[in-house]
């Protein structure tokens, strides 16, 4: 085996150890050690992403960005040794870089399910919209067919009318001749 994979299984190892999770699953001992064991454990494209992010926290020590808190963290761990802060530094990093990508696709989940939410709400007001105005549809329509059968037959006030008017006009003609 040579150093770049076998740094690559004794990284992989130790971010497992280190976050006690691998791939989003709790990591027991013994896996570990099985992990340990079988340098192949890590698909190729998280070794893919591994080494970019190796590349990123190498571009960024050679342009001499580094975040002090982890760097501050690395030498209280290394007991004021540089070298070994130094590496233990690259590995905080390259955590954070894990966590921060870990967040980014929770924040980018939460906004995805948040835009189909709403998408359901504007999906449910719309529907009640022309569930109502399908409603006052039906209404108009019953207003129209009952005044059409009011027209037709003529209703009672118009046969009361004529009715009163008919008495009426007996009535004084009744009076008329006597």
């Amino acid at each position: 085996m040579d150093f770049v994979a076998a740094d690559n299984a004794w990284c992989c190892v130790f971010l497992a150890t280190l976050s006690n999770t691998y791939h989003g699953e709790l990591v027991a001992q013994e896996d570990k050690d099985v992990m340990k064991a079988q340098p192949d454990f890590v698909s190729i494209s998280s070794r893919l992403a591994e080494e970019e992010l190796y590349e990123q926290v190498a571009s960024e020590l050679s342009r001499g960005e580094r975040r002090e808190g982890l760097w501050v963290k690395a030498l209280a761990k290394a007991g004021g040794n540089t070298e070994r802060a130094q590496a233990l530094y690259i590995e905080y990093r390259i955590q954070a870089l894990m966590d921060e990508a870990v967040i980014a696709e929770q924040v980018a989940a939460a906004e995805a399910q948040a835009e189909r939410e709403a998408a359901e709400r504007r999906r449910v007001v719309a529907e009640e919209r022309r569930r109502r105005k399908e409603e006052q549809r039906r209404q108009e329509e019953v207003r129209q067919w009952e005044a059409q059968r009011a027209g037709k037959t003529g209703g009672f006030w118009p046969i009361a009318t004529i009715a009163i008017a008919v008495i009426c006009i007996i009535f004084m003609l009744g009076k008329a001749t006597l």
